[in-house]
């Protein structure tokens, strides 16, 4: 993944005071996220927390294997069982908690009984689940044992390997779901922990093998399992806790891998794990329940830690900058670029050099131009990196052409404008980098408009603005680029709007401003070409944020007045829960796509 943090002067505003802000996205969010903890030393009755809910007076109620415990966000009252009082909890295991459309709360122990909760004198009334109707409640429940709104029950078998069981209250009828070896596409394991449905109506089911999901008109399951190759995939196969967000983010809770994060659109996992020299991180990677109260925030029931919590709103930066006399430092505070390679290393393009970052081992090193050596890098300004599919690192100077670094063999190969080859370079000032499905490098420059590297000849087709071609590019200022699924590439171009270059008819299609028009794109002077995990194109310009809406050939457009900080858009990110980060002249600005805020 490259990054073009900057294209112009004013980009000194998002690295105020001036340091290096890294925002990790996926393979070390667990750093990005701060836990707080409520543990028996807080008096919270017993670390196994086996459900959580809020309940509509804003109270939150911590479930255990020894009480009940409820949460007022300063202290905890702890509720158990005495033999010699029938008000008090039939026993200490409480398996759910629910809340009836009154307001009522019911508390079911281990065993099966209920108790209704009198919150005037602090009591329990005992009652049979029959005289209860409890298909409307909202509840938080421990196990395998789920109803869905349609009254269909499903139960798994947990440790006993039983598989999966929906149970039709109606009629009686059962439908046994088990392992099949010979059959890909059934349960991908007897021992059924969890079951949750979304709000999309998807049926998620935690096995012993892994996340399931199952396609209830073809009777079919999807499995999504640990990849020790994929720091993207689900952390640990034991699947304990399954739960929906507001945002449709999935919260998966596993035996030993810790907490997971799963975006369905994407099909990928964040995995949250404790890290013992951070007493912030997870205390427990033994996860139990998972629950989100009215404010947004997340409440993780573990094992033996007790409970967690923390906002997903409240994001963690760490922060890195030269420390003069340091060799393990940035070596310089002014950052142009950076690129976070397959293996997770960060290259970072500076004012004064390139250096590599390694995120593990807090480690730097830098790489600066010295004229003497042949095979160095060319330049200490660092416009644009980019890695390629077979790990070179492509490196666009301000001023001296491009280099390609090999990593394995530390040199670095030139490219740059001969005035007397037409197939080398247009123009030695690169500002962005990206690469083709076909392996083709595409450069974008200063003034030379766009060009066309193939690796393996060094060969370079120039495409370049011609003012009786209506199909030729529409400026040679390209300053950003981005590939669509389908394989086009866009361009953003200053003073040109944005381009959209077919490699097959090799036309280039314009989308400029028109004032008079206002879902036409902000302005012609675009810094920033982003395409997110859905595809969606995001422009952002000198006078706010345009999103292109493919079905309707317009843009919607964003400015101060909507909320942004500053209409000047210099980059664009998308993190791990989906949200875009800009940064403008006024700092950084985080904007959720899905509610517009």
């Amino acid at each position: 993944m490259s990054v073009d943090l900057a294209v112009h002067m004013k980009f000194k505003y998002l690295l105020y005071p001036l340091t290096l802000i890294t925002y990790i996205l996926n393979v070390h969010a667990q750093n990005n996220i701060s836990f707080n903890h409520i543990t028996v030393d807080d008096g919270l009755s017993q670390s196994s927390v086996t459900c959580i809910f809020q309940d509509e007076k804003g109270f939150i109620w911590f479930g255990t294997q020894d009480g009940l415990n409820r949460y007022d966000g300063y202290g905890l009252k702890v509720f158990k069982s005495d033999q010699k009082d029938t008000t008090s909890l039939i026993n200490n295991f409480i398996y759910s908690i629910y809340e009836d459309t009154s307001g009522t709360l019911y508390i079911e122990n281990q065993g099966g009984g209920f108790q209704k909760y009198n919150p005037l004198k602090e009591s329990f009334l005992r009652i049979s689940k029959e005289s209860l109707n409890l298909s409307l409640s909202r509840f938080s429940s421990y196990g395998a044992l789920y109803e869905d709104a349609s009254g269909f029950q499903w139960v798994g078998g947990q440790a006993a390997a039983t598989g999966l069981k929906r149970v039709d209250p109606n009629t009686g009828k059962t439908r046994l779901y088990k392992h099949d070896p010979s059959d890909p596409f059934s349960l991908s394991n007897d021992k059924v922990y969890s079951v949750y449905r979304d709000r999309s109506g998807n049926l998620w089911v935690g096995t012993g093998s892994g996340l399931d999901k199952l396609n209830e008109k073809t009777e079919k399951f999807s499995h999504y399992q640990y990849d020790s190759n994929n720091p993207q995939s689900l952390s640990d196969n034991n699947v304990w806790a399954i739960y929906e967000d507001s945002k449709g983010d999935l919260w998966i809770g596993t035996a030993n891998g810790g907490l997971n994060r799963f975006d369905p659109e994407t099909e990928t996992f964040v995995n949250f794990k404790n890290d013992p020299s951070n007493p912030k991180s997870l205390n427990d990677n033994y996860i139990l329940s998972v629950y989100e109260d009215n404010s947004g925030m997340i409440w993780i029931g573990t094992n033996a830690g007790g409970v967690n919590y923390f906002n997903p709103s409240s994001q963690i930066f760490d922060h890195f900058a030269n420390k003069p006399g340091d060799n393990n430092s940035l070596k310089n505070n002014f950052v142009l670029s950076m690129c976070v390679t397959k293996n997770g290393i960060y290259w970072i393009g500076t004012r004064g050099g390139l250096d590599r970052f390694d995120y593990n081992k807090k480690q730097f090193k830098n790489y600066t131009y010295n004229p003497s050596v042949r095979n160095g890098i060319s330049s200490n300004t660092i416009q644009s990196l980019f890695e390629d599919r077979s790990g070179i690192l492509w490196i666009g100077n301000l001023r001296n052409g491009l280099d390609a670094f090999d990593p394995i063999s530390s040199t670095f190969r030139h490219y740059r404008n001969n005035p007397s080859n037409e197939n080398s370079l247009s123009d030695n000032r690169i500002m962005a980098i990206t690469q083709d499905r076909k392996g083709f490098l595409w450069i974008g420059t200063y003034d030379g408009g766009l060009n066309r590297l193939d690796p393996t000849t060094g060969n370079v087709i120039r495409y370049m603005s011609d003012g009786t071609d209506p199909n030729s590019i529409s400026s040679n200022r390209v300053w950003s680029m981005a590939i669509d699924d389908s394989g086009k590439i866009w361009l953003g171009t200053f003073g040109g709007g944005v381009n959209i270059f077919n490699p097959a008819t090799k036309k280039f299609i314009h989308f400029r401003n028109n004032p008079n028009d206002p879902i036409s794109l902000l302005d012609d002077n675009v810094i920033r070409i982003f395409i997110d995990n859905n595809d969606n194109v995001w422009v952002g310009t000198s006078k706010g944020l345009s999103k292109y809406d493919r079905a309707k050939n317009k843009f919607k457009n964003y400015r101060e007045k909507d909320g942004l900080p500053n209409e000047f858009i210099f980059g664009i990110l998308q993190d791990g829960t989906g949200d875009l980060w800009l940064s403008t002249n006024e700092g950084l600005s985080r904007f959720n796509p899905k509610t517009e805020t």
